[in-house]
């Protein structure tokens, strides 16, 4: 299914989603990467910093299992976000990396929580050192039984820490300069 985002339109993924701040990781049946970053009362600086402002990503892992944690800071400290990710929850694709082998692009959208309004995008190249972390984690994942418990339940492990916190115990993987006007 072909989706059209448009800024200053609502957004056509994740209509259902509770209108809270927080970021989705998704990959489409094609591939795509997508990643709505979800803001409420979103403000100019913030847009400015989705749509220009350097990114860097982190990696939080647990060398026993394979899982990991990614972390998203876009331009400002304010503007920082786990991201989430369980490749078993996607059952048409069960047990298949090549899926997400296919696309190193990544959709950044900034999308206003209370609306669900499109504010602003943003394409990026996925690093080849963060994708290359997340290929490694999926494939153990999609090989590891009952896996989505498993992760769940590290996850939830988590957030006893806030972000700043997990932010200082995670691994710098990559960082994308300021995009110029």
């Amino acid at each position: 299914m072909l989706n059209e985002f448009v800024v200053g339109y609502e957004f056509p993924l994740f209509k259902n989603r509770p209108k809270r701040d927080g970021a989705v990781l998704e990959v489409s049946k094609e591939g795509s990467y997508l990643l709505p970053i979800f803001l409420s009362g979103m403000l100019p600086k913030e847009i400015e910093s989705i749509k220009r402002g350097k990114i860097e990503f982190r990696i939080f892992e647990d060398n026993d299992t394979g899982f990991l944690l990614t972390l998203i800071r876009l331009g400002m400290n304010a503007l920082t976000f786990e991201i989430v990710f369980d490749p078993t929850l996607y059952k048409d694709r069960k047990n298949d990396i090549s899926l997400y082998t296919k696309s190193n692009i990544l959709h950044i959208f900034g999308v206003e929580s209370n609306n669900n309004i499109l504010q602003c995008q943003r394409l990026i190249s996925i690093p080849p050192e963060l994708q290359a972390k997340w290929l490694n984690s999926w494939k153990k994942m999609l090989s590891t039984g009952d896996c989505s418990k498993k992760y769940s339940d590290w996850i939830l492990s988590l957030y006893r820490f806030d972000v700043k916190t997990l932010w200082s115990y995670s691994t710098c993987v990559a960082k994308i300069p300021k995009k110029s006007s």
